[in-house]
């Protein structure tokens, strides 16, 4: 569950970078964008620290 709501998090933040890009009136809308990423990439490094680890620890089979 805690990935799917990783992706619709960096799914809907890169659609909100984009659309606040293109509308320069509203920079509201560009850093929550930002905002959504970074918090939703926050998120999942430490999963991604875990599977980096576990990946070494195995070895290259």
């Amino acid at each position: 569950m805690k990935d799917v709501i990783i992706v619709i998090g960096v799914v809907l933040g890169i659609i909100l970078l984009v659309i606040g890009s293109k509308v320069k009136k509203n920079k509201g809308i560009k850093i929550t964008g930002i905002l959504m990423v970074s918090i939703s990439i926050i998120i999942a490094a430490p999963d991604i620290i875990s599977g980096f680890i576990e990946g070494f620890r195995d070895g290259f089979s």
